[in-house]
């Protein structure tokens, strides 16, 4: 039985290393490859064994850093948050109370909502209070979203979304992605204050958290200045957070958010029992030759679905496992051992019939738009004739009156013309 082309393009990168056009030139070269009883393999081959194989997965290749875009359904449904580190760049000078060196960002991921609590140290408690602050001030999401820092795992935490059993804890393996990009802006902003004016940063936190939520700085009506009032909507909504998280615009951000949209990496389809492996940060001092994926292999014991996403439990972790954090090791052999599990989402009937109701009446406003504009148009169409009809007679009328007025003045030069002659005429004769 020959080679599956799999195994061909494995075993030439095995034994030569190399680029994907060094490995393609390899087998084209070699003649027991050429046989007619070998598969026939392309560029096309090789690139996609390149993109889907864990051997290559590492940090020089370019597609490692190609994901999906992940577009959130409505507001509150997922908040990504992430602790920071903010260090001040000039010297720190003796401030009267400790500065709290870290933070919690937290992000709705549909309306870019950001709030920031100061924290003074990464402890799980810290993590409990930031976190019960964030929802105070955002809402109650469907799930959060972190990445797998050990506070994240401890017993605090875990108690705590026990407690609050509707808030569904998902952890990436990778980064969130919302919350340090949140993050970066967040820290350019505060960066730029602090240097004129070096203060403990909480101090300036209540006018950053302005800039980013409401699209630009808080109005100083004392010392105004041309351009106070301008807003700087953010990019991927077409929206301010706050003019985001109004129902009428729910429709126009999702589907901003979505032309915008990356879907160019694609997933093989896992199913239960298949082999896979799961993604793993290098440590600190790990270096690149180290796999960010294990040589062993684990079976996918359930696939739930959720919240619009899929989840994966495999063994020997206790986490569900996003797609993006898995790897296609093998196909398992013979029946599936069980189905796809579909989780139903525990939202409120009356929120959903009012949500469709709005997104109902705005399609059918939308609908009806074009004819209410042509009805307009045209309503507006013959009034102006009217009007320009009006303003033609009333100038004909006009006008034969002013012809009447001077055929009438003519008539009377006319007849005192001739009463002259005829003096004339009678005075001559004398």
């Amino acid at each position: 039985m020959p080679p599956t082309k799999e195994a061909i393009i494995k075993g030439v990168y095995s034994r030569f290393k190399g680029t994907l056009a060094q490995t393609y030139k390899r087998i084209k070269e070699d003649p027991k490859y050429s046989a007619d009883d070998m598969p026939y393999i392309t560029l096309k081959d090789v690139d996609y064994w390149f993109k889907h194989n864990h051997i290559t997965l590492n940090s020089k290749y370019y597609y490692k850093r190609e994901f999906n875009s992940f577009v959130a359904p409505r507001p509150k449904h997922t908040f990504q948050i992430d602790l920071f580190n903010f260090n001040y760049e000039q010297d720190q000078p003796e401030f009267e109370e400790d500065v709290p060196k870290s933070g919690l960002m937290c992000i709705d991921v549909f309306t870019k909502e950001v709030h920031v609590v100061p924290v003074p140290s990464k402890h799980a408690i810290e993590w409990e209070r930031a976190i019960n602050e964030c929802i105070s001030k955002m809402g109650r999401p469907k799930i959060i979203m972190t990445d797998p820092d050990a506070s994240m795992k401890g017993v605090v935490i875990d108690e705590w979304f026990k407690r609050n059993s509707d808030i569904k804890q998902v952890l990436t393996r990778h980064h969130a992605s919302f919350a340090e990009r949140a993050l970066r802006m967040f820290k350019v902003e505060m960066y730029k204050l602090v240097k004129e004016d070096v203060k403990p940063w909480p101090e300036y936190l209540k006018q950053v958290l302005h800039r980013m939520n409401e699209g630009r700085q808080p109005i100083d009506y004392d010392n105004r200045v041309h351009g106070d009032d301008k807003v700087f909507p953010h990019k991927a909504t077409g929206f301010t957070a706050t003019e985001a998280a109004k129902p009428e615009n729910w429709l126009e951000v999702h589907t901003n958010m979505e032309i915008q949209a990356r879907h160019r990496r694609k997933y093989p389809e896992i199913q239960v029992g298949d082999e896979v492996k799961v993604y793993k940060q290098k440590k600190a001092h790990e270096k690149e030759v180290v796999s960010d994926y294990p040589k062993a292999p684990v079976k996918v014991k359930k696939i739930t679905k959720s919240l619009g996403q899929t989840f994966y439990e495999v063994e020997g972790d206790t986490f569900p496992v996003l797609r993006a954090d898995l790897i296609l090791y093998k196909k398992g052999e013979g029946p599936v051992a069980e189905e796809v599990k579909e989780e139903e989402e525990a939202v409120k009937p009356e929120f959903v019939s009012k949500l469709r109701m709005r997104v109902r009446a705005r399609a059918a406003r939308l609908e009806a738009k074009p004819a209410k504009d042509k009805a307009k148009a045209d309503a507006k169409a013959e009034a102006k004739a009217a009007k320009d009809m009006a303003k033609a007679e009333a100038k004909a009328v006009k006008d034969a009156a002013k012809a009447e007025e001077k055929a009438k003045k003519q008539a009377e030069k006319a007849e005192l013309l001739a009463t002259r002659k005829r003096i004339r005429e009678r005075t001559k004769a004398k």
